[in-house]
């Protein structure tokens, strides 16, 4: 049986991992930073403990096969920009992998990356093979353990993936985001004002991006790659919003232009043909099938405040 431990193991991504490995094959171990008011997921072994504490962390581990490090402090829209805690971030989770590579016999690195790799807006179509050149310090940070971490990978033999996501969406994520915003908000009939909503944009539902992850997790023999994870239904933004309404059978009043572009429309477009090239992924849950979870969701939280 092989051991996988995931740090940041409250965030949305990881929680949905969790409860996808199969724990007769793997003994999962999740780090949080508190381990109280988090979901737990059956036959996960929970630690407390921070990232800064990896020495710690080696100890409890023992032995470690494959590290998905999903702990991240810059990841909010907010800190996107925030070099202090990106960098503190980008420097814990070297030491981390450094620390499991040297103590813990670690066999593969899964990083969590992101597209803010690739750079601004207006890059499109982006693939893996496009020139990486991040704007924000976010992606800058990203992309630097990428880089440190084949390195360090090397010198111990270690197997190094990358995925790069864009645009995922779920109903356990932060009520914040555009989605989830947008959804809440139709059911309730609720006025919405956005940008012209013209950008080139796609959607990915997290049951999706969690099947990717598998794939790496199932693979060996992919050291040093990058694969982007987004939806292959690439249409205009408008599109979307205007679908979502239509699934829901909103009455919301939707005001299209109130909100300006900063800096021209900010189309991404990103590829994930390579994930279909090597293991045959694609998306499989339908923009209605990811809405209809959505509604479903915030209606009972709503009917159980």
């Amino acid at each position: 049986m092989k051991n996988i431990l995931i740090s940041g193991g409250n965030s949305f991504i990881a929680r949905h991992l969790l409860q996808k490995i199969d724990k007769n094959k793997y003994k999962v171990t999740a780090l949080v930073r508190d381990i109280e008011n988090i979901n737990i997921v059956d036959d996960v072994i929970y630690h407390q403990a921070d990232m800064n504490k990896c020495e710690e962390v080696a100890d409890y581990i023992g032995y470690c096969d494959i590290f998905v490090p999903f702990a991240w402090s810059g990841n909010r829209r907010g800190d996107l920009n925030n070099k202090e805690k990106n960098e503190y971030s980008y420097i814990m989770t070297y030491k981390m992998i450094e620390c499991l590579a040297h103590k813990c016999m670690l066999k593969k690195v899964i990083l969590p990356g992101s597209y803010f790799e690739y750079g601004g807006d207006n890059r499109y179509p982006v693939d893996e093979e496009t020139e990486c050149n991040p704007v924000l310090q976010y992606g800058i940070y990203k992309l630097r353990l990428f880089e440190h971490t084949k390195k360090i990978c090397s010198k111990y033999h270690v197997e190094v993936v990358e995925l790069r996501f864009f645009s995922l969406y779920g109903e356990d994520d932060k009520e914040e985001k555009f989605i989830n915003d947008i959804v809440k908000k139709m059911i309730f009939n609720k006025d919405i004002q956005l940008t012209e909503c013209k950008q080139l944009y796609s959607l990915l539902y997290i049951d999706d991006a969690i099947d990717a992850i598998m794939n790496i997790i199932e693979t060996d023999d992919i050291d040093r790659e990058i694969f982007n994870v987004s939806s292959c239904q690439i249409k205009q933004l408008r599109f979307f919003v205007e679908e979502i309404k239509k699934i829901t059978g909103s009455k919301s009043d939707i005001k299209y232009g109130v909100i300006p572009y900063t800096a021209g429309v900010p189309h991404v477009v990103i590829l994930s043909e390579k994930m279909n090239r090597y293991f045959g992924w694609h998306p499989k849950v339908s923009l209605t099938e990811g809405v209809k979870k959505l509604e479903e969701y915030y209606k009972e939280k709503c009917c159980t405040r």
